[in-house]
């Protein structure tokens, strides 16, 4: 829980400029590996992999959001594989990925309607 907290107050401090904070994410996601806390791994490599492409450190961002998509699958998160696939979509276009950022979100909007009508249940 304590690097959770850790982490998220490094990507608070990455919003608000500080580029060093990028470390501490990082060191908060290694963490969580070293204690095999698999949620916290895959919800630090979504934020990493949304930080890289934003950095145009696409390949570390599609490694990034691979780790956390092969969990939530495994887990069927779908309202966060919903989000992932809406961070891969991005990470694609701008690439000039076309085919698949539509692939990622089409899955994107078809879980979200069947969540939708889930809740609508």
């Amino acid at each position: 829980l304590r690097n959770r907290g850790e982490g998220g107050l490094a990507l608070a401090q990455f919003i608000a400029g500080n580029v060093e904070a990028m470390r501490d994410l990082e060191a908060a996601h290694q963490n969580a590996q070293a204690i095999d806390d698999q949620y916290s791994v895959a919800m630090f490599a979504q934020m990493l992999g949304d930080i890289a492409t934003q950095g145009g450190n696409f390949g570390q961002a599609e490694q990034y959001f691979a780790q956390a998509l092969a969990y939530y699958r495994q887990h069927a998160m779908r309202p966060y594989i919903v989000r992932i696939l809406q961070s891969l979509a991005r990470l694609y276009e701008k690439q000039a990925r076309n085919m698949e950022a539509q692939q990622a979100r089409s899955e994107s909007e078809m879980l979200m309607h069947h969540l939708v009508k889930e809740d609508q249940s």
